[in-house]
């Protein structure tokens, strides 16, 4: 019988499970081409929006329904007085990390009764 050095099985172990948690917190900062043209031909939007959402962009005036089409979904999201932060009612903030850092979010979405307020790269 052979066994394998503990080390190496608890560095194998330890490589999956990370990997594993990683990937479900980890968000891409776009969605792909092609689903952001597809929700553009099938939603009544303003020139602006449309050409904000293809080009990948988030701007002031966007519902949170065109930001997840563009962004796709936040890594987090902040309704409450979390991170030193006094949000009013009405206010959110959504935060989008990417798969290269784990030192914080790379933008913010600010949000004022359901459209965005400002967006802010953090990096």
């Amino acid at each position: 019988m052979t066994r394998k050095p503990l080390g190496s099985l608890s560095l194998a172990a330890l490589v999956v499970s990370v990997s594993l948690l990683c990937a479900g917190c980890a968000v891409p900062l776009e969605t792909s081409y092609e689903s952001r043209q597809a929700y553009v031909e099938t939603h009544e939007l303003s020139n602006d929006v449309t050409e904000a959402i293809l080009a990948g962009r988030v701007i002031v005036g966007m519902t949170k329904e065109e930001v997840e089409a563009t962004w796709g979904w936040a890594s987090e999201t902040d309704t409450s007085e979390a991170y030193g932060m006094n949000l009013e009612w009405g206010r959110e903030v959504w935060y989008y990390h990417s798969h290269s850092t784990f030192i914080g979010p790379e933008a913010e979405v600010h949000f004022n009764n359901g459209q965005v307020e400002a967006v802010s790269p953090t990096h």
